[in-house]
This record gives structure tokens, C-alpha cells and sequence, in this order.
């Protein structure tokens, strides 16, 4: 996977792309880990992530246990990437999906 960070005031973005399988997971958790000291808002672009596999999911789920009092949501997810979230119960962090 590949990842772009911007830091806009206390809101960090990360613009993914690629693969949220097992490999992509591990990257993904190393690119976001302590991400959320000092912001209030964590925004995942994921409209270049085109599979998403239960070990992603569990790599989002522990950002978002991680980051008590910031705001995560996931915005540009899209198509079979967007369903998988929902399915799973991680509908109510996505946003413009």
C-alpha cells in the first residue's frame, strides 16, 4: 500500500491506496500508529483502496479503539470497498461513500 499524509490544523488525513489485505494491514498500522496525539479529527481517504480483507478491517478497528476522542471516519470509499465496511459494522464511519 501506498500512503499520503497532510496535517491541516488538528485534522490529519491519510490518502491510501492499494491493497487493506494482511500485507497492506501491517503497513497500514505501522503508516497510522500514534497518528491521532495532538489532533482531534482523523480522516481516511479511501478512494484508491480497491480490497479490503478482515485483517484491514482489524487494522482500522485498532486506529479507532487507539484514537479515544478523535474523530475517524473514512470518506471516498466506494463500490465493493464501501459494502465491506458496512457489512461489517463500520458503517458509521463512513462518509461521502
Amino acid at each position: 500500500m501506498d500512503f499520503e499524509t497532510t496535517v491541516e490544523g488538528t485534522t490529519v488525513t491519510v490518502k491510501a491506496s492499494g491493497k487493506l489485505d494482511s500485507i497492506g494491514a501491517q503497513e497500514f498500522s505501522q503508516a497510522t500508529d500514534g497518528l491521532s496525539k495532538g489532533m482531534k479529527s482523523i480522516v481516511l481517504d479511501f478512494e484508491d483502496v480497491s480490497y479490503v480483507s478482515s485483517a484491514g478491517l482489524r487494522s482500522v478497528l485498532k486506529l479507532k479503539m487507539g484514537s479515544k476522542g478523535v474523530d475517524l471516519r473514512i470518506v471516498k470509499a466506494g463500490g465493493m470497498t464501501a459494502e465491506i465496511f458496512r457489512t461489517a459494522g463500520f458503517g458509521s464511519l463512513l462518509k461521502d461513500a
